[in-house]
């Protein structure tokens, strides 16, 4: 939660601030916002690929009596993994999530995971 006079990149937002897929980064900005996420992850037997599957939700608001869905919502995607480095647990990510109002994002990057 933020107070109303705080400036744009110190607001409650969603997509890159917090993590969840499948938004525009300062896409929805608020003084209060609440988000929840839920993935679940599975390493396609003794190879290098795996695969995620994942879900995320968010509301928005002025303050805590005031959160909605109307500029956030839902989102829903699924991503590939390759292990770069089995020594180091790293992985090449590829992930595509979808909103609630059609919007799609292609997420790619390195990261360590599973």
């Amino acid at each position: 939660m933020t107070t109303d006079d705080a400036p744009f990149f110190d607001a409650c937002g969603i997509g890159l601030v917090d993590d969840l897929r499948g938004f525009a980064t300062l896409g929805a900005l608020a003084t209060t916002s609440i988000s929840a996420k839920v993935g679940c992850r599975k390493r396609f037997s003794n190879s290098r690929f795996g695969g995620v599957a994942f879900l995320g939700a968010d509301a928005g608001g002025g303050g805590l009596e005031e959160l909605s869905f109307d500029k956030r919502g839902v989102a829903v995607g699924a991503g590939l993994r390759y292990r770069v480095s089995r020594d180091f647990g790293l992985d090449y990510s590829i992930d595509v999530a979808q909103n609630d109002t059609g919007d799609t994002f292609l997420y790619l990057y390195l990261n360590y995971s599973f």
